[in-house]
């Protein structure tokens, strides 16, 4: 039997408080909210609807209406969070709960609340099992609801069948640390020493507790990656690292004291390595920000100058917590970290952004795959010069490559010219050369006209390359998607481009060069070339010549920019073109000729660390490892000398500057100031291995090596 007292949502108490960061209110949707109310004050807490929305909703708890579970333990720690588990379509696990009931444990389940197709989602928290049934504790009081009643699951929600396996559409899973709570003693704080030894939060859900034992009262939870400020003496401490049964005193962002397990910290802050990158511009739900200065101090309600609400295509997030199902959609928790100018301080700042970003928007992320989206595909040799122009605009031979007649409608062009894999400049000559009527309309002679099907017909064909029409003369074609669900590729069209490139016409947005919804044939804008279908139809990479790169799609998105089976296209084989197989063929050839070089290593490193796995990069210097050098690398490369060479010349000049009491020439007044009142700061770094600022590297290497 799970023991506590019976809270209702619809109590005039608290009935018309908005519901988390929505407009709904806990009287209409707080089943879920008031049964987790139910549950922490079975497990020593004391809750109220009200305080828990307003608790979770500062720590980001919320997906709009909905509480997100795996928060309640950052809040209230004694709290543990196990999962949730669908039960629409599969075995609902009967026995698991019958255990977890018996054993005292807190289980909330997802029912049925009305008669009407669908599922009405209720949520419910259960008291114990009785027969073949569980009493419940029901946030939705009745008329005639009261403390001495009994509320039987498949008596009141009955609309599936009455029966548990039936009524019952998910489970949460929860446990706590004690069963019971007590009040913790009190401990005077003790001062922050001077010399900060900063540790990190190794794993998620580390507890800050009140003494250096299991049983020392749970003040908070930490995600991995939290900073940490060591109160005891480095040298102490550093033994303690990563062993079991050892404890350490800290202090957290927040001022608040207690002991961590020596087990799950760290003393070099490093990022998750489950990495995911953006497959579009995506929203950050709940987002959460820290924001710190360049010598790592952190700014505590700082004003952004920049907004982190969305992140742009590409963007490589680390994934903190995966797979959050919340209202059966997937989510992941994820951080973002960017340094950068703040014009408000005048300052280099970082700010982290902590939220919740769906998984359908995010892929894996491979070194090597996001750098071949990252390149530029066709060679364009005389681009326009502006910087915020798309990739696709360019000037012409013809006419003296003006800027002022640049041609803006080349979609059609580089397609063609990503298929023979030649410049574009190449392509529109030999177009011009072989087809110079066709050629003039469309390009020539100061015309900048958007190709269409004939024109890009013409310029396939003086290509020399076989095509095949989307829909033949008879109107046959391979459709693009499965019937019953557009946002998946069709077997017969999946199986094609395994053989074939697909030349489409799609709407884009003319701003970004992104995929946007085609609600009709006139919106179609520009030329693509699909270049293979993965995920099982799911995704799609594409050549887009607009930025003048391979991109990834979701099928969806794609399928509705082209605005469902597109009127024109063409299949294209591979291989079978001359142009570029031979080209391919003489690719070999040349690394066949080439063969391997051993790599040549372009700074001399006099103290490598000695791991064969370890980046290059890596060197010791007084005896401890430092892997946040590029900085220092890179002036070393400059000046063709070697990185010991560099440390030295550093920190001698540093040293001498502050003996004699001289001040660097030609410094701006600021960084001048920041420079003098602590003149070994950026050495400092080097010594603590934590990467250097830009404030720092160009000061200071400007001057001591220029």
């Amino acid at each position: 039997m799970f023991k506590t007292q019976n809270i209702y949502q619809n109590d005039e108490k608290w009935s018309n408080t908005k519901l988390g960061d929505s407009s709904e209110t806990i009287g209409g949707w707080g089943g879920l909210l008031t049964s987790i109310t139910m549950m922490l004050n079975g497990i020593g807490y004391n809750e109220t609807p009200e305080t828990v929305n307003e608790k979770l909703k500062k720590a980001g708890g919320f997906l709009r209406a909905l509480p997100i579970p795996s928060v309640l333990p950052y809040v209230w720690p004694n709290c543990v969070y196990q999962d949730m588990q669908r039960c629409e379509s599969s075995h609902v696990p009967i026995t698991q709960i019958d255990a977890a009931v018996a054993a005292g444990k807190p289980v909330i389940l997802e029912v049925d609340s009305k008669e009407q197709k669908g599922i009405q989602t209720h949520f419910v928290l259960v008291k114990e099992k009785r027969g073949d049934d569980y009493v419940l504790y029901d946030p939705c009081k009745y008329d005639d609801d009261g403390p001495d009643k009994e509320v039987l699951l498949s008596a009141r929600y009955k609309y599936n069948g009455a029966k548990l396996e039936s009524e019952i559409s998910a489970v949460l899973w929860f446990d706590f640390c004690s069963a019971t709570l007590t009040e913790p003693r009190k401990v005077a704080k003790i001062p922050v020493p001077s010399d900060k030894y900063r540790l990190y939060v190794a794993e998620d859900n580390l507890v800050l507790r009140a003494d250096p034992s299991f049983d020392g009262y749970p003040w908070k939870r930490m995600v991995a990656g939290t900073e940490l400020v060591c109160l005891e003496s480095k040298a102490t401490v550093k033994t303690r690292l990563g062993v079991n049964s050892q404890w350490i005193r800290v202090q957290d962002p927040n001022g608040d004291q207690g002991y961590v397990a020596a087990k799950y910290v760290t003393s070099s802050l490093t990022l998750p390595s489950r990495k995911k990158w953006c497959l579009k511009k995506v929203a950050v739900e709940n987002p959460r920000f820290e924001t710190w200065d360049h010598d790592g101090t952190v700014m505590q309600d700082h004003k952004l100058v920049k907004s982190f609400n969305t992140l742009p295509r590409n963007t490589v997030v680390n994934v903190l917590r995966p797979n959050e199902i919340i209202n059966g959609d997937s989510y992941s928790l994820v951080t973002y970290q960017e340094t950068y100018y703040d014009s408000g301080v005048k300052n280099w700042v970082t700010t982290r952004v902590t939220g919740l970003v769906k998984d359908a928007d995010l892929d894996d992320y491979h070194e090597h795959e996001n750098e071949e989206f990252q390149k530029f595909v066709v060679d364009i040799p005389h681009a326009t010069k502006k910087s915020t122009d798309a990739q696709q605009y360019m000037t012409i031979i013809d006419e003296g490559n003006d800027e002022f007649k640049a041609r803006y409608n080349m979609c059609g062009e580089l397609s063609v010219a990503f298929i023979v894999q030649k410049n574009i400049d190449t392509v529109l000559a030999e177009w011009k050369g072989n087809s110079p009527g066709i050629y003039n309309s469309m390009v020539g002679k100061g015309v900048d006209e958007p190709l269409g099907r004939s024109q890009m017909e013409d310029i396939l064909k003086v290509q020399g390359i076989d095509f095949e029409r989307y829909k033949d003369e008879m109107g046959n074609k391979i459709s693009l998607a499965v019937a019953a669900d557009p946002r998946c590729a069709s077997e017969k069209w999946q199986e094609k481009l395994k053989t074939h490139y697909f030349i489409t016409n799609l709407r884009i947005d003319t701003n970004t060069g992104d995929l946007i919804q085609a609600h009709s044939a006139e919106q179609r804008n520009h030329w693509v070339v699909v270049d293979k279908s993965t995920r099982n139809g799911s995704r799609v990479e594409l050549y887009n010549p607009f930025p003048n790169k391979r991109e990834e799609y979701t099928f969806g998105e794609f399928y509705k920019s082209v605005g469902g089976d597109p009127n024109t296209g063409w299949w294209i084989k591979r291989e079978a073109n001359p142009t570029f197989a031979s080209e391919k063929e003489n690719i070999a050839d040349g690394r066949l000729k080439q063969g391997f070089e051993t790599p040549k290593f372009a700074v001399m490193i006099d103290n490598p660390t000695p791991d064969l796995t370890d980046a290059e990069q890596y060197i010791k210097v007084e005896g401890l490892k430092k892997t946040n050098l590029c900085g220092e690398f890179s002036v070393s490369f400059i000046l063709s000398q070697s990185m010991n060479k560099t440390l030295l010349d550093w920190m001698e000049n540093q040293g001498g500057l502050k003996r004699q009491g001289q001040q660097p020439a030609g410094l701006r007044p600021q960084p001048r100031k920041l420079l003098w009142s602590c003149p070994l700061a950026s050495f400092r770094q080097i010594q603590g291995g934590l990467p250097m600022h830009p404030d720092f590297q160009t000061i200071r290497f400007c001057y001591l090596f220029s």
